[in-house]
């Protein structure tokens, strides 16, 4: 993903990434380099405190390309697009 990120923007396309999780593989991290993070956002649910991808902070950024890692991820209740009340 990342990779193709830096060859989209080297293209010439305003490329975001928008979600990043590296689990601590310098590999990983330093293929971010040169790449614009949007910062995540801090959700509180049942007492505890989240991060969560910034939907409202990419819309409002307005890129051509958004990259996201983690795709298969489930939201926090309460979040932009939250889940079912009862489903979390």
């Amino acid at each position: 993903m990342l990779e193709e990120a830096h060859r989209l923007q080297a293209e010439g396309h305003d490329v975001v990434v928008g979600y990043f999780e590296p689990h601590g593989r310098t590999d990983t991290i330093a293929k971010m380099e040169g790449l614009e993070l949007i910062p995540r956002r801090r959700v509180e649910y049942r007492g505890r405190e989240f991060e969560e991808m910034d939907t409202n902070a990419i819309l409002a950024r307005h890129p051509e390309i958004c990259a996201v890692d983690e795709f298969p991820h489930t939201n926090v209740y309460r979040g932009r697009n939250e889940p079912s009340a009862g489903k979390t």
